[in-house]
């Protein structure tokens, strides 16, 4: 039962990912636990510093639902 917005409700999002997007989680994760720098993350992708570094920010933003695919469609 929901009373007012003094007793808010937390409600959890299904994120589905793909294997490829899984895996930039946890190269991601080392960027962010300092285990791996964005340029090393980056040679492990085969991406460019700048989209890396774009990736990277996106991550920081959104968490992992900002490494989900910009096309795809959320019910």
């Amino acid at each position: 039962m929901i009373t007012c917005f003094s007793n808010p409700v937390r409600y959890m999002e299904k994120l589905t990912m793909n294997r490829k997007e899984r895996d930039r989680m946890t190269i991601l994760v080392g960027v962010k636990a300092k285990k791996l720098s964005q340029v090393e993350a980056g040679q492990i992708m085969g991406w460019g510093y700048p989209q890396a570094k774009r990736i990277w920010q996106r991550y920081q933003d959104q968490g992992d639902a900002g490494l989900v695919h910009r096309l795809r469609v959320f019910l």
